[in-house]
């Protein structure tokens, strides 16, 4: 058997995987079976937090109960230097600290519904180059069709 491929979510993929069943949700659940690993980062949990917390006040504690259900590595934050440095490496500034995490624990995936972060084309050159990016649709697809 192959090994389950090293998955991560943006904040907003979080917030969805939390609130719909989505496609993102599917990732979680494949997540809990075993079937891949979910990789966070600090950062992404506490935007996805931070945005709960504002629409979804009264239901913090339970986001907070669904990521601690949900079997995952913890990748590091890059240093505030370290994002600086690579503030051209996609088009949201934001969007930064997400992909050097996915690129430094070199995940086999990252996944977003961001177009700064998935499209293919010149703005996410460099980070295709590291790492996959796609959407959660579009990973549940290939992970289907691939057996």
């Amino acid at each position: 058997m192959t090994e389950q491929p090293r998955v991560m979510l943006d904040a907003n993929l979080l917030i969805g995987a939390f609130l719909a069943p989505r496609a993102s949700r599917q990732v979680m659940e494949w997540a809990r079976e075993g079937r891949v690993r979910l990789v966070l980062s600090p950062y992404v949990i506490a935007e996805a937090r931070r945005m709960i917390s504002r629409a979804f006040r009264h239901r913090l504690a339970e986001f907070d109960d669904f990521i601690a259900a949900t079997p995952h590595e913890l990748a590091p934050d890059p240093a505030p230097e370290v994002v600086a440095e690579h503030r051209g490496l996609v088009d949201d500034p934001a969007d930064v600290p997400v992909a050097l995490a996915a690129i430094y624990v070199e995940v086999d995936y990252l996944l977003s519904s961001d177009r700064h972060l998935v499209a293919d084309d010149e703005t996410t050159r460099e980070l295709r180059y590291h790492v996959r990016t796609m959407t959660p649709a579009q990973f549940l697809r290939e992970m289907t069709e691939s057996g």
